[in-house]
């Protein structure tokens, strides 16, 4: 399985910030989106 690069960034943030949702954030264009939706992708 080969991961994206938006989800290898992911994935990185994800191990260095410890929280799904700040590292979707840093991989996703998440500027528009909703405290809540931004949870919901990130898990």
């Amino acid at each position: 399985m080969t991961l994206t690069i938006k989800q290898e960034a992911f994935c990185t943030a994800y191990i260095e910030l410890d929280n799904a949702s700040e590292a979707y954030r840093h991989a996703y264009d998440a500027q528009n989106m909703q405290a809540a939706t931004v949870n919901r992708k990130a898990f």
